[in-house]
């Protein structure tokens, strides 16, 4: 078994970093999501299972193969941090546009 708390270097550091990089229907899903949530209640609790459950309903509306549904939730699940701590709807989002954008949270 390898350690995975050793810090990736080099080329194996660059394709971990590809591989974190949102694609396209990803980052448009972060900004659908993030509208969604400014649009409704933006002040009210962001909770982790409406993160979830956004996830699900926006890949399936997006895409209507559920096998590429499901591959794109993984991802899109993957981008959209985890609710660890108090946050709002709109500041949540505020933090999907940034990684839509590229950024770094």
């Amino acid at each position: 078994m390898s350690d995975t708390t050793q810090p990736v270097y080099g080329a194996a550091a660059e394709e971990l970093r590809k591989d974190l990089t949102p694609t396209a229907d990803v980052r448009t899903l972060l900004v659908t999501i993030a509208d969604k949530l400014t649009g409704h209640d933006p002040a009210g609790p962001m909770l982790e299972l409406t993160r979830l459950a956004l996830a699900i309903v926006f890949t399936q509306r997006h895409h209507r193969d559920m096998d590429q549904a499901a591959a794109t939730e993984r991802q899109l699940l993957a981008a959209a941090p985890r609710i660890e701590r108090d946050i709002t709807r709109g500041e949540y989002a505020l933090i999907l546009r940034k990684i839509a954008a590229g950024g770094e949270v």
